[in-house]
């Protein structure tokens, strides 16, 4: 995987695909796999998902991110961490 990003895919119940990343999940209807990255065929219905300090954040793929890849890199990565950032200063 390009970057060394490793996603594990998995089928949902009602033929949707995830894609997680460490402890990102990405929820897509349909994709492609083309010059190793999965692109999303509606980026405007991907949503994604992760658990920061015991809270839930949904995010929808505003910007359009057309792989999975590009999203996790560009916006859902760093708002993970800075999340992570944010709390930990709050605790000192």
């Amino acid at each position: 995987m390009e970057n060394g990003i490793k996603v594990h895919t998995v089928i949902t119940a009602d033929n949707k695909t995830q894609f997680i990343i460490d402890k990102i999940t990405i929820t897509t209807h349909s994709f492609s796999f083309t010059d190793g990255k999965h692109w999303i065929a509606d980026p405007a219905t991907a949503i994604a998902h992760f658990t920061c300090f015991g809270e839930l954040f949904n995010v929808k793929n505003l910007q359009g991110f057309k792989t999975v890849e590009d999203w996790y890199t560009k916006e859902l990565l760093p708002k993970f961490e800075m999340l992570h950032l944010l709390h930990s200063s709050v605790l000192f």
